[in-house]
């Protein structure tokens, strides 16, 4: 039968959601308008796709559109894939945080003397 662990990812999740809300909030309006956004050159790539193919002079504003609105959904992805992992590596120092305190302090203080050999310090600089 499985135990169920009162710190679990579910929790976690939630309790990382519940502290940092000016990131997840930014995250979440930073997919949402990339995705938007992102939608629309291919629109406006069809409108001239269409002037071309009817013989139409294609006004300059349509490139400049299109163009502009590619900068954009980039500069938007780029933006999105900050906040994604800044989200992430804010999550990853909370499971840190919560496995390093569900260990019993005996067996952080055996691993801390296991650790502890003189081999693995940094040399002294000689004086």
């Amino acid at each position: 039968m499985p135990m169920k662990n009162k710190n679990g990812l579910g929790r976690v999740l939630h309790k990382t959601i519940s502290h940092c809300k000016t990131t997840t909030f930014l995250t979440a309006v930073l997919i949402t308008l990339s995705v938007g956004i992102a939608l629309f050159p291919p629109l406006v790539l069809e409108r001239i796709v269409n002037q071309l193919s009817a013989q139409r002079t294609v006004p300059l504003l349509l490139p400049l559109t299109y163009f502009g609105l590619l900068a954009l959904s980039g500069l938007l992805e780029s933006g999105q894939n900050v906040m994604i992992t800044v989200f992430a590596f804010q999550l990853i120092l909370r499971l840190d945080k919560e496995a390093v305190a569900a260990i019993p302090k005996a067996d952080i203080q055996l691993t801390v003397i296991y650790f502890d050999f003189p081999l693995l310090q940094p040399l002294a600089p000689a004086v």
